[in-house]
């Protein structure tokens, strides 16, 4: 790690994410990313995946401007698991440790937040983010959590690190900050909506680390989402707790002057857009301005590729117009995360989503014909889905030849703030389910479905209760177990190709194709096997049937197992919307 100061007035903390099904060394839950040899994601997705935690860059940017010393530490880009992360931010002397937290880094944050006020009472804990904002009456409740930064974060946090190192005003007066009144938790009023061209560029302390792992450097060039009204979206209820517009930009000028600080300073070639919506508008503010940035990109000789995410509905009319796509690909536009979410009309109605699936094809096949690939956004599982909608997800991503390891487990998270989530979560016995999925315990490794090696399967204390909670929150049996057994598949298969991980070399592409079909094949194997079935299997019945597959993914590397012959140096990986 390179720190120019243990004893920072800030310390912003980036605990690294874990989930059911994702593992990294030992015992410690990792981001998807980093659980199969890079190699497997060179010609897919690895060299966009926005490993820099950019709003806590972002936040850096406007605490260090405003005269503030700052450090960030980052369980991902530090390699560093809870316990390593708990003991290295032990090591500085600050008076702010703030967390931005995930629906699935809340009670990592929680945990450490704890240790840290244990050590020293006086520390002022403070937690933020899209994920904090709607729950801040519920974090501000745990004695630990000082203070909630609700909405953005630039204006709110130095108004209220300043109250508190330089006496500049009553912290509990500051715009958009609640704490623990003792009845039902204090919300001051929103701090005003910036200019987002008038912010300091994010500091850019963690580039080296992101371009040693080869992926793409993050930016923001907008916040919020031109729709924002999908049900499960997390941008709901921050927008009305926080009351933000529905999208905001910053200008042309200003998003392609930091891409050219980028390039002529650092030599980046590459850059990962991490907006929730980057096109926003099908007008001037929207694709118009996105335009605008692909024009001045062209105009300044800056040669680089860059990744965005967007709405199908954008999409949609891009691939109509066809002018502004050729615009966006000659500008380097080459990836674009595409939220098609199913391909089933009613989950697409109950997601609330602008789109019709037969819209698909002609997104597919326009970004195609100008090299730019799609990463597929699908919610390849949902609990009230069909086993024919489950299929129809399948085929659509065979189909466009997409791949990555967890495809096969995605599935629709609940958030209780959210209008689908709340529905869900109001289902009859809904509570009764809850109850029976225990929360990770204080050891890390709890909190993991499984770990097996090469066909040994070891499962933790917490997998009989995930078990009968995935059984009863499906309402269709055959989806639940195939959900079931594609999880264990993918553990499994990961440990085929984990002791890759080590290795410097490339995986040929014969082998990772071979994987790849292999990990179809094993799904359509699994819903039929599944369909043959009256009822949810026990948990034995799935750990027998995914044993049964293993056999299959050995016979790839037969006769080579040990040896280096099937490993080469990276070569160029032809060009495409999928693998191949």
């Amino acid at each position: 790690m390179t720190i120019t100061s243990w004893s920072p007035e800030v310390l912003l903390i980036n605990p690294v994410e874990g989930a059911p099904g994702t593992r990294g060394k030992e015992s410690a839950p990792a981001r998807y990313v980093d659980t199969i040899p890079p190699s497997f994601l060179y010609g897919l997705f690895h060299h966009t995946f926005p490993a820099e935690p950019t709003y806590y860059t972002m936040l850096a940017g406007q605490t260090r401007a405003a005269g503030l010393t700052t450090e960030l530490v980052d369980g991902y880009c530090h390699r560093l698991d809870e316990n390593e992360l708990t003991r290295v931010v032990q090591m500085f002397d600050t008076p702010i440790y703030c967390f931005a937290i995930f629906h699935n880094t809340i009670e990592q944050a929680l945990r450490i937040a704890k240790v840290l006020k244990e050590r020293d009472p006086d520390a002022v804990i403070v937690f933020g983010g899209a994920y904090a904002s709607p729950l801040w009456k519920t974090l501000v409740a745990h004695e630990q959590v000082d203070y909630v930064v609700v909405g953005d974060g630039e204006i709110s946090l130095v108004e209220l690190c300043k109250a508190i190192l330089r006496d500049e005003g009553d912290p509990k007066k500051v715009r958009g900050i609640a704490w623990d009144d003792g009845k039902n938790g204090r919300l001051t009023p929103p701090a005003p909506i910036m200019d987002l061209d008038s912010l300091a560029f994010p500091v850019r302390d963690l580039l080296p680390l992101i371009r040693e792992y080869g992926h793409g450097v993050s930016m923001y060039s907008s916040r919020g989402c031109g729709f924002a009204k999908c049900s499960f979206c997390y941008l709901l209820p921050y927008q009305a707790v926080a009351l933000q517009p529905k999208w905001r930009a910053r200008s042309a000028e200003n998003v392609v002057d930091e891409m050219e600080y980028l390039y002529r300073e650092h030599g980046v070639t590459r850059v990962t857009f991490v907006d929730e919506d980057y096109f926003g508008d099908n007008g001037e503010s929207g694709v118009g301005r996105a335009l605008r940035i692909a024009e001045l990109l062209i105009e300044r000789g800056i040669k680089m590729n860059y990744y965005v995410n967007s709405l199908v509905k954008s999409l949609v009319f891009l691939a109509k117009k066809q002018e502004p796509l050729d615009l966006l690909a000659r500008s380097g536009l080459d990836t674009v995360f595409a939220g098609f979410e199913s391909t089933s009309t009613n989950r697409l109605k109950s997601y609330t989503k602008p789109q019709r699936p037969e819209q698909y094809g002609l997104v597919i096949s326009e970004l195609a014909k100008r090299n730019i690939r799609i990463n597929l956004g699908m919610i390849t599982f949902d609990p009230t889905m069909s086993v024919d909608e489950l299929k129809a997800n399948v085929e659509l991503a065979e189909e466009m030849r997409y791949y990555d390891l967890y495809f096969f487990t995605r599935t629709l998270v609940d958030f209780e703030q959210t209008p689908l989530g709340a529905s869900n979560m109001s289902r009859e016995g809904y509570d009764d389910l809850l109850q029976i999925f225990t929360r990770p315990s204080s050891e890390p490794s709890n909190a993991l479905p499984m770990a097996a090696s090469h066909g040994s399967i070891n499962w933790y204390q917490e997998v009989a209760s995930q078990h009968e909670f995935v059984g009863k929150r499906y309402e269709d049996a055959k989806v639940a177990t195939t959900f079931q057994a594609m999880r264990l598949y993918a553990s499994l298969l990961f440990d085929v190709v984990a002791p890759l991980c080590a290795s410097e070399r490339e995986i040929v592409l014969a082998h990772r194709d071979a994987i790849i079909e292999n990990h179809f094949d094993a799904f359509w194997r699994c819903v039929t096997w599944a369909e043959q079935l009256d009822e949810f299997p026990s948990q034995f019945d799935i750990e027998t049937w995914v044993l049964s597959q293993l056999p299959r993914v050995h016979a790839i590397f037969e006769g080579e197992a040990g040896t280096l012959d099937w490993f080469k140096r990276p070569k160029e990986l032809v060009p495409g919307m999928g693998w191949a």
